[in-house]
């Protein structure tokens, strides 16, 4: 399922859009088709390196079974690998970090570490990308919609697809 396709699909209660979808299942696709729209620094993902894409979780572990079920795919050809982390220097080895609880100041002081790092940083509170994150998911009219803070992904040095630009609350921070 495509970003397109989630983003569009009919609105219901809470985080899962439609009937019979899993919450953790729905966000994991959404952090898996964030991967495939965006683009990494060449010093962040070699293209000739075999490394595994490493999505990590940063907080609760509340994605786990679905993160895992991810491990199947692969992204532009690698394979993808998930883990958890619990400190910034596990975190600068990740490609996509997802922080999950956003807890306030050591979430903002890994963000204010990672900024330049080429790691793709997700929340889900709005203020997340305001706060420096580089993607915030959050809930509108019982939809899954996500804002874009496209200089805290500049100063990543990531870069996404009109696609999922197009989909996007886009700001500028």
């Amino acid at each position: 399922m495509t970003a397109l396709a989630l983003v569009l699909l009919p609105p219901t209660s809470g985080w899962a859009q439609a009937a019979g979808v899993d919450e953790n299942a729905l966000k994991a696709a959404f952090l898996y088709n964030f991967i495939t729209f965006t683009e990494w620094p060449h010093q962040k993902l070699q293209p000739n390196d075999d490394a595994p894409f490493r999505l990590c979780v940063y907080g609760q572990d509340a994605l786990g079974a679905a993160l895992r079920a991810l491990e199947a795919k692969t992204v532009n050809g690698r394979s993808l690998s998930t883990a958890r982390v619990g400190s910034t220097a596990e975190a600068h080895k990740c490609n996509l970090l997802y922080i999950e609880n956003f807890d306030g100041r050591p979430a903002e002081a890994m963000l204010s570490e990672l900024s330049a790092d080429g790691v793709l940083t997700v929340g889900e509170e709005a203020r997340f990308a305001e706060l420096g994150g580089i993607i915030a998911l959050v809930k509108r009219n019982n939809r899954v919609a996500f804002v874009i803070n496209m200089d805290a992904a500049s100063r990543a040095g990531l870069k996404f697809s009109s696609k999922l630009l197009s989909l996007a609350t886009v700001i500028q921070r």
